[in-house]
């Protein structure tokens, strides 16, 4: 029997208390009262998943909310924290979080989803615990197990805290009219031998379902991107090289440009003692003797051009910091505060301030001819809360000022006339923001394909549109290393690449388009954004017609192949594929992502456990009830 715990703390300084038990038995969960409350209660609205809703109609408004979760504690395999889904990897083992979770902080620069999964021994999913609610700063931890001096498990219990702040504002006019803060706790228990990412994806439906979210679909945001970003320093990168790389990328199946920092003056990954300019947004003329024109001749091409900006950033040499020096995040003396990174942000809770920052991207939008931005470094605005006496707060929440700015901007940028590709990152794009842009991209992870494939999984188990981080290789990569490369981004998402364009072999141009190709074949089949894990090593894309195609990205692990799957392509660098299939399937052509070429074949499948003899970089045609003429 687990215990829940709910109180909240009034912003006449009182506490109102509820305590429920919640009793699992033979799949069936039943929710009783413990210590009622007249004014906090809980109404459980699903049964499984379990979804209860918390209900406070205190006179007083509701300042701060507390969720404690207890259960009993068991042998674990895998424990995965709240996380943005950048991270989540790094403490996965139970000694490691029992150990350094401590208290996880969602903010306005890392927006972690409030979702605890437990797996039990053989890793078959057994746990979940989470808060599903409108976007606001919250405070997470583990309580129990916990360590002194030493580490404490004698009690048997898994103690789980949840504190939402700001609950008064998030519920009142300024946001969403709300007279009640809306709130659920997700738990999932389930014996099931599944992969943790449907259990992120449950939480996840029902997150779009209660908070009512829909994603915008702008035409070419699922095309092949290229970035400015990883292969060169920004100090590089000029108009001259931008051309090049566009005709050749045009010739390679690359559909989208993105002219990243730096197109303005020095970049991020200038020198520390190099004073930054970020705020004037202008372009270099050093480096782009004719903007306007570079952006024509992309158009030209048949590319779009994505501009790189982050609207609250203010370098100490920029015209800006002068102008809006007041408006920047500051301490309790007016100093402004300096990040790590060496720029100053706009303070987000001030109306005046987040006028500007609109301003920024209406002002590009009306000076040049682009088809979209890469939104950035809003993961480095300062942890400090703005203390400064030169300008006011309308909002507590940092988190509501950054929504406000990007709804609005989202209302400049999704114009029918003019709709425009928006690129948020996974630090602060969880689905209530994500419904701002077009695609969500993981985190920086170049020449890290492995760990670029576990970011994006998260994202689609999120269920938002997935633009891979910018892959780069090796001039010597070989053909199937690069094949991989590619192949593990478009299981997982949107293929992006970072990667100097003007010096492939000819073997790495040839498999680009042949990737390419085929990845727009899938997109011409009815392939959407979204991709399923069903495994440490596969990824399902479904299609419109209801057929799927199965990746396999690991030559140890077997991939099951369900009767809808009409195609298995091998993601790997094995020269084979272990399938598991309940009934006799056939191989009657196999198609070479490599060099392009199809032949016929003919190996029978199953039932049970096969092993399909398939290069790298194949595509494995399996006889079906449906044809299917476009995947080779």
């Amino acid at each position: 029997m687990d215990e829940i715990a709910i109180d909240g703390y009034l912003e006449d300084g009182s506490v109102i208390t509820a305590r429920y038990h919640l009793e699992h038995c033979q799949g069936q969960h039943r929710l009783s009262v413990d210590l009622a409350s007249n004014h906090l209660s809980l109404f459980q609205e699903n049964e499984s998943p379990t979804v209860l809703k918390v209900e406070c109609d205190s006179e007083s408004a509701l300042q701060r909310l507390q969720v404690t979760y207890v259960t009993r504690l068991e042998n674990y395999d895998r424990v995965l924290l709240p996380d943005t889904g950048r991270w989540f990897m790094d403490c996965s083992q139970p000694i490691s979080a029992w150990r350094f979770s401590g208290q996880t902080q969602t903010r306005v620069n890392s927006m972690k989803t409030p979702l605890f999964i437990f797996s039990r021994i053989g890793s078959s999913t057994h746990h979940a615990i989470g808060i599903i609610s409108p976007p606001g700063e919250m405070n997470t931890a583990i309580q129990e197990p916990s360590s002194n001096r030493a580490l404490n498990v004698h009690f048997r219990r898994l103690r789980i805290e949840f504190n939402i702040e700001h609950c008064a504002q998030v519920s009142g006019n300024s946001r969403r009219g709300e007279t009640s803060y809306p709130i659920w706790i997700f738990i999932d228990k389930t014996q099931t031998q599944e992969h943790w990412t449907h259990v992120v994806r449950r939480y996840s439906q029902l997150e779009r379902e209660k908070l009512s979210l829909s994603y915008a679909d702008v035409d070419g945001a699922l095309l092949p991107y290229w970035c400015t970003w990883v292969d060169w320093s920004s100090d590089q990168v000029n108009q001259q090289l931008v051309l090049d790389n566009m005709r050749a990328a045009s010739q390679l199946g690359i559909s989208n440009i993105i002219i990243d920092d730096g197109w303005f003056g020095p970049g991020l990954d200038s020198a520390y003692e190099t004073n930054l300019n970020i705020g004037d947004w202008i372009p270099d003329p050093c480096k782009y003797e004719g903007f306007g024109q570079m952006i024509r001749e992309a158009h030209d091409l048949g590319l779009k051009v994505i501009l790189w900006c982050a609207p609250h950033a203010i370098g100490l040499s920029s015209q800006a910091y002068k102008t809006h020096r007041s408006m920047l995040i500051a301490d309790r003396d007016g100093r402004p505060i300096l990040n790590p990174t060496m720029f100053y942000s706009l303070c987000f809770r001030n109306p005046q301030a987040r006028d500007i920052m609109v301003s920024v991207v209406d002002s590009l939008v009306q000076r040049f001819d682009i088809d979209g931005f890469k939104y950035d470094l809003f993961n480095w605005i300062p942890d400090e809360e703005c203390r400064s006496p030169q300008h006011s707060h309308d909002l507590i929440s940092a988190i509501e000022g950054l929504e406000n700015v990007l709804k609005r901007a989202w209302e400049i940028t999704s114009s029918p006339r003019r709709p425009m590709i928006i690129e948020l990152k996974q630090d602060y794009a969880p689905p209530p923001f994500a419904v701002m842009g077009t695609v969500v991209r993981a985190g920086d992870a170049p020449f890290a394909s492995q760990t670029n494939l576990m970011r994006t999984a998260w994202l689609q188990a999120r269920g938002v549109p997935v633009l891979n981080d910018y892959q780069t290789f090796s001039t010597d990569s070989s053909a199937e290393e690069v094949c991989v490369i590619g192949l593990r981004m478009i299981a997982s998402g949107v293929p992006a690449w970072g990667r100097n364009l003007t010096l492939l072999s000819a073997a790495q141009s040839a498999v680009l388009t042949n990737l390419h190709t085929w990845y727009k074949d899938l997109l011409e089949a009815g392939a959407s954004a979204e991709r399923v894990q069903d495994s440490d090593g596969s990824f399902i894309m479904h299609l419109s017609s209801g057929r799927k195609v199965v990746f396999s990205l690991d030559q140890d692990c077997v991939t099951h192949v369900a009767s809808d799957v009409d195609h298995v392509v091998n993601a790997s660098l094995g020269s084979c594929v272990y399938l598991q299939s309940d009934y006799p399937r056939v191989a009657i052509s196999v198609h070479s992502l490599i060099d392009g070429s199809t032949r016929e074949a003919v190996e029978r499948l199953g039932p049970g456990v096969s092993r399909l003899k398939l290069a790298p970089g194949c595509v494995a045609k399996l006889d079906t009830m449906q044809e299917s003429g476009v995947l080779g």
